[in-house]
């Protein structure tokens, strides 16, 4: 008997097998569950026959589009046949498979194993299942990729906080199943979701603007006030370019006959364009390279002069070019990136426990030959140069051949470590889809979500991602959100439901749905899509909410603000911003090189044989240079493996009790006792206003100790929150740990107010949630 399988409206049943066991990846095939294997248009999904104990169905709950025992289908990334003795690959076409291996061992692109039995299923089940797999798990369009069958409702929000917002019905309806060479016949498209009214969010991309209206732009450039720039329109239509967006911003001085004259003079037309600019004026451009079988010269000399043109002047001062950052210099290529991440992809995927401790004496120095953590190194100090080059008053231009992968990439790195307003999770989502999905980075091609470009596949987001980690890491109180973030934005990627990170282009992805007759499709921005509100507040980084804390305790005390708030970019949320010129004078620690023109005071901690360059910068930064930056150590002692991304799968790389969470429990002890302090020194400082009442009186406040966390602490691993397995392994749930107030911290509630400040917070905190 088949088990009960939960459907999307518009996923369709391929193929169904019974009696298939599921091996835990770790027990050495010892030991697994009994049910049924499917295959949809969407994904493989194991059934258990055995259904969980209500304590832990929750466990596989964390999203809601495919669950813990689900593989969509553009996750797999190698398909094996394994006997006793062998372990065969097999790749689509593939016409004979032999009978005597029953075990299929399914690899996805994010380093996790499957392994299947079908020892006591007949056996021409096994290979209809393999033949289905392999046709559709490698789609030769991208017009067969589920996101153009998946249809899906408004969210709606239930007093108990579930979100049920994707139309489900279950594999036992009256929808027959089919044969899998059917579903490549285009059926009818899904009927488009409603419009927002008036005022309303779009709720399918939450608050992220989409750069595909000129009012996306004009909001990005107010931010900077009056400078010398302007949107043009030369594109619409793409008429100029099809892989830049219909509106990009130039300088003010080159009017839309000369971007048109010069556009045949750069590879595949990508004239330069803006990204960002600074409150001092300077600004940060992209291009392509020239043609070099053309007269370049006049055109490369016309945009050089527009740049410098806009660029602000002391007086007295001379013009001059901007600094001219070449990408394809010290940084790796796209096929090395791919070289180098499928070396990294084949470390991390672990097929068992005796294949990982047979590699463990080798595996820093396999590593080391992936040449990963290199390339992370040379794009993180390609970035810092540039951004140092803007500290100092020179506006930059970065080039590279095709301008659409590593000046992403570096272009991003650069905005991030500059501006503050970008190490939020809203202000990050909109640099992604301004950076990367507007202008035009291949995502198809390079993602390999169709076989058809496989040989240009380079995982440069991921680069990217890891890059950010690496700044996450150095400067944990500079950003909003931390990898758990970062981690599931790579995941959404492969799983090809969303319009973010499908196409190649803006124009690309009009063309593609106009000839699928769809008005649009779901944005990887709406969060509520996959997950809970639970669980999109496990993105949040503590450290950056107790920063909060402590700024409104200050305020509460009427206690002198530690920095100048008025400059910052996003005066509600960032915290942390350059000093004004009267603080830099009066403040003995700012004039013997505690400045922040370079690095963000407190972030890092400079060596005395940093103490003179540190006084340049804070004189840079007294000289008008900017403010907050980060300045990121990119030498190989200092770029740190992404173990929570790439070994979240293997248990033996997991530390139990520790890790993050560990880390977070002691941050939050550390928290009460600052707590204890703050309600000292209300009881001695003589205020107008009474002092804030406490939440606790006798009892400590918030996670104090080890006994605190009762059996949670010991359940929890580092791997926490993408193995719910070793909760359920060591008998433990997840609702117990819901009820901790470790996650009423992850929600957003003050650790430090009264308990009706905690509600006002936690309700406006749910309020303005980009969901």
């Amino acid at each position: 008997m088949l088990e009960e399988l939960e459907l999307y409206q518009g996923e369709l049943v391929i193929r169904q097998a019974p009696h298939v066991l599921k091996f835990d990846t770790f027990s050495g095939q010892k030991s697994g569950i009994s049910g049924s294997l499917s295959c949809t248009n969407f994904k493989i999904s194991f059934v258990a026959a055995n259904r969980p104990a209500a304590k832990t169905v929750g466990l596989d709950q964390r999203n809601s589009i495919y669950k813990e025992n689900d593989i969509p289908l553009t996750f797999v990334r190698t398909i094996y046949q394994v006997g006793e003795r062998s372990r065969k690959e097999l790749a689509p076409g593939t016409k004979v498979i032999s009978n005597s291996s029953k075990v299929l061992e399914i690899r996805t692109k994010n380093c996790k194993v499957f392994t299947f039995s079908f020892k006591f299923s007949p056996p021409s089940d096994m290979k209809a299942m393999i033949q289905t797999i392999l046709h559709h798990a490698y789609p030769a369009a991208i017009q067969l990729l589920f996101a153009f069958s998946f249809k899906h409702e408004l969210a709606v929000p239930t007093e108990n906080g579930v979100n049920h917002h994707l139309t489900r019905r279950n594999s036992n309806d009256n929808v027959p199943s089919i044969r899998f060479d059917d579903v490549d016949k285009a059926s009818a498209p899904p009927t488009p979701p409603p419009k927002p009214g008036k005022g309303q969010t779009d709720w399918t991309t939450g608050k992220t603007p989409t750069f595909r209206d000129i009012k996306d732009w004009q909001d990005e450039m107010s931010r900077w006030g009056k400078q010398s720039l302007r949107i043009t329109s030369v594109n619409v239509e793409f008429m100029l370019c099809d892989s830049l967006p219909e509106y990009f911003v130039v300088p003010a001085g080159l009017y839309d006959s000369d971007i048109q004259n010069m556009a045949p003079h750069f590879i595949g037309g990508r004239v330069p364009f803006w990204c960002w600019s600074s409150s001092t004026g300077v600004s940060l451009f992209r291009m392509s390279h020239p043609n070099s079988d053309m007269d370049f010269e006049p055109s490369i000399k016309r945009v050089m002069q527009s740049i410098a043109d806009i660029h602000p002047y002391s007086n007295g001062q001379s013009k001059s070019y901007p600094t001219s950052v070449d990408l394809d210099r010290g940084c790796p290529s796209v096929r090395e990136i791919q070289s180098s991440f499928q070396k990294l992809q084949d470390l991390c995927t672990v097929v068992s426990m005796k294949e990982f401790s047979a590699n463990e004496s080798k595996w820093l120095s396999t590593l080391d030959s992936c040449k990963w953590l290199q390339y992370v190194s040379s794009c993180l100090e390609r970035a810092s140069y540039a951004a140092v080059q803007l500290n100092e008053r020179n506006s930059v231009v970065l080039k590279e051949s095709c301008g659409r992968d590593l000046s992403c990439l570096v272009s991003s790195l650069v905005q991030i470590m500059l501006d503050p307003h970008y190490r939020t999770q809203l202000g990050f989502q909109s640099l992604v889809q301004r950076e990367w999905v507007a202008a035009g980075h291949d995502f198809l091609v390079r993602s390999g979500h169709c076989s058809e470009s496989s040989e240009e596949v380079s995982p440069v987001f991921v680069l990217f991602l890891d890059c950010v980690f690496q700044l996450l890491r150095q400067f944990p109180l500079a950003f909003e959100f931390n990898d758990t973030f970062l981690i599931v934005i790579w995941d959404s990627l492969l799983t090809c439901v969303f319009d973010t990170f499908l196409f190649s282009s803006e124009e690309h992805r009009r063309s593609t749905l106009e000839l699928t007759g769809h008005r649009g499709l779901v944005s990887v921005w709406a969060w509520t899509l996959q997950f809970s509100q639970f669980d999109q507040n496990l993105f949040s980084n503590p450290l950056y909410l107790i920063r909060d804390d402590l700024d409104t305790y200050r305020h509460k005390l009427d206690l002198p603000p530690p920095v100048n708030r008025s400059e910052s970019c996003n005066v509600g949320v960032y915290r942390v911003v350059a000093r004004s010129l009267t603080a830099q004078s009066n403040d003995p620690a700012m004039m013997n090189g505690g400045g922040m023109g370079s690095r963000v005071s407190g972030y890092s901690t400079a060596s005395s044989t940093d103490s003179s360059r540190d006084s340049a910068e804070t004189r840079s930064s007294a000289e008008g240079g900017i403010g907050h930056v980060l300045e990121p150590r990119t030498s190989a002692p200092c770029i740190q493996f992404w173990i929570h991304c790439y070994l979240r799968w293997v248990p033996n790389a997991h530390i139990m009790g520790g890790g993050e969470v560990g880390i977070f429990h002691q941050y939050c002890c550390l928290i009460g006792e600052i707590q204890e302090l703050f309600k000292s020194l209300e009881a001695t400082t003589a205020r107008e206003h009474p002092p804030l009442k406490s939440r606790c009186h006798s009892e400590k406040l918030f996670l104090t100790s080890f006994e605190d966390l009762s059996s949670n602490q010991e359940c929890l691993t580092s791997a926490f929150p993408f193995t719910p397995g070793d909760l359920e392994f060591l008998g433990a749930d997840r609702q117990s740990f819901i009820s901790t107030s470790l996650v009423k911290f992850l929600q957003g509630q003050s650790l430090l107010a009264t308990t009706e400040l905690d509600d006002q917070s936690a309700e406006a905190s749910s309020d303005e949630m980009d969901l």
